[in-house]
């Protein structure tokens, strides 16, 4: 090969090298929204775009969160308000309940100071015994009476449970007293000859 032969063939390769040069540099371009960008550029904007799309992730995912968060919340709020409505419920029974109950009470407290005061007048009506040995507390409740002969009257006497005299009298219009106020105790014993009416005083 011949030295003219030489340099033609190096100035080819080197023109071949300038030109792939070229054609590369050329190639490693691109548009990228109406402008030419190199390589480097794309992987710029694409770490950006990236970024941006992992904030935008985690604030949609931040957002999922509080909406679940906040669906718990209501759901805990109607189950609120239901407790809260049964509790209602259940106070208003018991109040009716109570205000019946009440009611009855206050009922049974009135029948039962009707039939106290029937009982008390029933024992404070005038009772007769007919002639005889009678026992206080048993034939006749204990308490303080005014004794009045029915009819012409006789002998009375009253004795405690030891025998002891208590009373020693006699009842009638015509002769003895007409009336004789005694205090009669349990187990004292009442001898009468005659009907004898027995009233109840204080």
């Amino acid at each position: 090969m011949t030295n003219k032969k030489k340099i033609l063939t190096t100035v080819g390769i080197i023109a071949i090298i300038a030109i792939s040069y070229s054609v590369g540099s050329t190639t490693a371009k691109t548009k990228l929204n109406e402008k030419t960008v190199s390589y480097k550029q794309i992987e710029e904007e694409t770490k950006k775009k990236n970024d941006e799309l992992k904030t935008i992730t985690d604030n949609l995912n931040a957002i999922k969160a509080n909406y679940e968060e906040a669906k718990k919340l209501v759901a805990e709020k109607e189950q609120i308000k239901g407790d809260i409505q049964i509790a209602q419920r259940e106070h208003d029974s018991t109040v009716e309940k109570m205000y019946k109950a009440s009611n009855d009470l206050k009922a049974k407290q009135a029948e039962l100071e009707r039939i106290s005061n029937a009982v008390i007048a029933k024992q404070q009506e005038p009772k007769q015994l007919p002639a005889g040995h009678f026992i206080a507390g048993k034939d006749i409740q204990a308490g303080r009476y005014k004794v009045t002969p029915v009819g012409r009257g006789s002998n009375y006497v009253v004795r405690d449970i030891t025998g002891r005299l208590k009373v020693n009298t006699i009842l009638g219009n015509d002769y003895g007293v007409p009336e004789y106020v005694v205090e009669l105790e349990d187990q004292d014993t009442i001898q009468a000859e005659s009907r004898v009416k027995y009233t109840a005083i204080e």
